[in-house]
């Protein structure tokens, strides 16, 4: 996970724990009963602890794009930045 640009590694461990293997993240990003904005929102609510004091944070929009993107793209030779 912490090969998408953007992705650090407490936000890489606070998605494993919401999707502990990489079927059940492609089940959330695959499922095409739900559209596409709802299954990046679940991503990108995926609730970051707060260290050293530090509130919770948020995955947010542009992180979950760019996972997204990482794992759905068709095209081979995509950028992600």
């Amino acid at each position: 996970m912490m090969c998408v640009p953007g992705v650090s590694e407490n936000k890489a461990i606070a998605i494993a724990k919401v999707f502990p293997n990489f079927a059940s993240l492609m089940s959330v990003l695959t499922d095409e009963t739900v559209e596409e904005k709802k299954r990046k929102a679940k991503l990108a609510d995926v609730e970051i602890r707060g260290i050293a004091g530090e509130k919770a944070k948020k995955v947010g929009k542009a992180i979950a794009e760019k996972i997204y993107t990482h794992f759905m793209a068709v095209d081979p030779t995509i950028i992600i930045n």
